[in-house]
């Protein structure tokens, strides 16, 4: 401040005299510079206080409006507005799946900022009657439906249109369509939010979506938001909604009306630079070490749901390589920050572990993924964690709505949760399917733990498989790995009974002396997979494609499945148990008594040894 005030001492002192001399010519070129620099400076101050105070109103407003319109119908809890409101940041849309490509955020497709591509969309719509929006986890659905319906009541738009916003994982979803005059319909915009944890979507999403359809019959646009993995295949997303379109039609155009397929894309450099500078205006060093963490975890960040939490991975300080670190690092500063709030914070991850595994497991029981606020007590008492009601409702990741359930603050840190909880044992028996989330955070985990550069038939590969240093979890019991790529895991001695291993590729994994016990591997990959003493009773093997797969001294006496010419493709010996008619294939044989093992001496169990056996 001193050198301000000498600045205006010296500008004063050369404006008093009438004429100057050239030292005073000289004193004025700096002066009259150091004056236009601190104004300059001024006004960058003024406009960035004023842009973040203008963000700020902007902010406040768009979830007051939400609140009054969705909190009182029971649709959606003021925690939910109030992340999705804050900082948000308009993402682009595209006509690609993203999710293909290795890095996300350098797919070549053709982006269009995403509210205009919906104004485009409504503006045309009965030519695009119905529209379903599919993008991966965390990366913003629900947060462009509730930004894109606040700026629908602060625009214009209501006199053009009505909207109406409805989110498919309550149970009333099916009311609330109906609810709705026929006589508003033609000029009403309907959207369904997360078709995905629709609980008879789940179940079946065919006739899930045909119902929907036949519910929104009449409306202007129909408008569903779902994850993309939540289809199996790219086949298994609809096209044709078995609605005729009236009036007459374009040469070569359908007589039905589709759906209009539209991807989020995920954010480029420009949109994460412009999230950072709302997120830290003025915090140049925060920022840079925000824009660090960026370049190392590339498409975790291009999620808009964990680029939220920049702030807690940075405190980590640690290197994330795996999608699972990031969520680890953000429940750990969750759970530092309520320490000194709650007794225990061991037993808060512990009951939010164990009601991420209620929530899900009793997910078709509830008809919802929540939990009614009267049950949560009861579960904490039941597995004697010693926390109050106060601590379960107010100190947990939960949210509440209006009618008193509790939910997860985003669904993919429930399925974290989960993930965790069945790799420590926490998870009960149970038939509901896996979300694709959930294989992706315990297959990350396996893969963690797993050794790098494994190679069948190399010393380190054998080198790996003897020790058993590693720790890695050995119950995998009633796992659903259906589809999944399992390939090159070390999960010797692990415990897969009773698990989906449907279609799912194990090719290079070892699975020595694994527990396989009623097992469903139909039509699995197990080419160069190792099964050595593997207990494989009562497992399917229908349908399996082998190549070099090793079954020494494995127990396949009660499997189903096998024939003579799938076991002809295997490597074995005659300690391999087969079931009742099938012969022990002639390679397997123990080699002659004139036969010269290379190292008599070594009586250890040599893969080579196997390897020259089954060749």
């Amino acid at each position: 401040m001193t050198w301000f005030l000498e600045l205006i001492r010296l500008l004063r002192e050369l404006n008093s005299k009438p004429h100057w001399s050239a030292d005073d010519w000289r004193l004025a070129i700096p002066v009259a510079t150091a004056a236009c620099a601190t104004l300059f400076f001024i006004a960058r101050l003024f406009r960035k206080l004023g842009g973040q105070a203008l963000s700020k109103f902007r902010t406040v407003r768009d979830r007051r409006t939400l609140e009054g319109r969705l909190v009182g119908a029971e649709r959606y809890d003021r925690g939910e507005i109030a992340r999705a409101t804050r900082f948000y940041v308009e993402p682009d849309s595209q006509s690609v799946d993203p999710a293909g490509e290795e890095d996300i955020r350098h797919v070549i497709a053709v982006r269009a900022p995403l509210f205009e591509t919906i104004d485009k969309l409504i503006a045309h719509s009965p030519r695009y009657r119905f529209v379903i929006v599919l993008a991966d986890s965390g990366m913003g659905k629900t947060s462009f439906l509730l930004n894109y319906y606040a700026r629908y009541w602060r625009s214009r738009s209501q006199c053009r249109f009505n909207l109406v916003l409805i989110p498919l994982n309550l149970p009333s979803a099916d009311a609330a369509i109906q609810n709705i005059p026929e006589e508003e319909r033609g000029e009403t915009v309907l959207f369904l939010d997360a078709l995905d944890e629709d609980r008879r979507a789940i179940e079946d999403h065919r006739e899930r979506v045909q119902k929907l359809i036949g519910l929104a019959t009449g409306f202007k646009l129909v408008l569903i938001t779902c994850r993309t993995q939540f289809f199996p295949r790219d086949e298994e997303i609809p096209d044709e909604t078995g609605v005729l379109r009236l009036g007459p039609t374009r040469p070569n155009e359908a007589r039905g009306l589709e759906f209009h397929r539209l991807y989020l894309s995920p954010f480029n450099d420009a949109q994460v630079e412009r999230y950072l500078k709302l997120r830290f205006p003025l915090r140049r060093r925060r920022r840079k070490a925000a824009r660090g963490i960026v370049l190392k975890i590339h498409d975790l960040v291009a999620r808009p749901m964990l680029l939220a939490h920049i702030d807690d991975l940075l405190e980590t300080g640690k290197n994330i390589e795996y999608g699972f670190e990031a969520y680890e690092s953000m429940v750990n500063a969750w759970l530092e920050r309520e320490k000194g709030l709650v007794k225990s914070k061991t037993a808060l991850r512990e009951f939010s572990e164990l009601l991420a595994v209620d929530i899900f497991v009793n997910r078709a029981k509830r008809r919802m993924e929540r939990i009614p606020g009267s049950e949560l007590e009861p579960l904490a008492k039941q597995f004697n964690i010693p926390l109050q009601a106060w601590e379960l409702r107010g100190r947990s990741l939960l949210n509440r709505d209006a009618v008193g359930n509790y939910k997860f603050a985003h669904r993919s840190i429930m399925e974290y949760l989960f993930a965790t909880g069945f790799l420590k044992g926490k998870v009960p028996k149970h038939t509901e399917p896996w979300t694709a989330q959930i294989k992706a955070f315990v297959v990350e985990q396996l893969r963690s733990l797993s050794p790098k550069h494994y190679s069948p038939g190399s010393d380190s590969y054998v080198a790996h498989i003897r020790p058993f240093v590693l720790p890695r979890p050995s119950d995998l019991s009633g796992a659903d790995f259906c589809g999944v790529d399992l390939s090159e895991l070390d999960l010797a001695g692990a415990n897969l009974s009773r698990a989906r291993l449907r279609d799912s590729n194990l090719e290079r994994t070892n699975l020595q002396s694994a527990k396989l016990v009623e097992a469903d591997l139909t039509s699995a990959r197990l080419g160069e997979t190792s099964f050595r003493y593997a207990d494989f009773n009562g497992a399917c093997l229908e349908g399996v494609s082998v190549g070099r797969t090793r079954l020494h001294g494995a127990d396949l006496s009660t499997a189903t499945g096998l024939t003579d010419a799938l076991l002809s493709r295997c490597l074995g010996d005659d300690r391999t148990r087969l079931p009742e008619g099938f012969k022990t294939p002639q390679a397997w044989l123990p080699p002659p008594p004139s036969y010269e093992h290379p190292n008599p001496s070594d009586d250890s169990d040599s893969r080579f040894d196997d390897m020259e056996r089954g060749d």
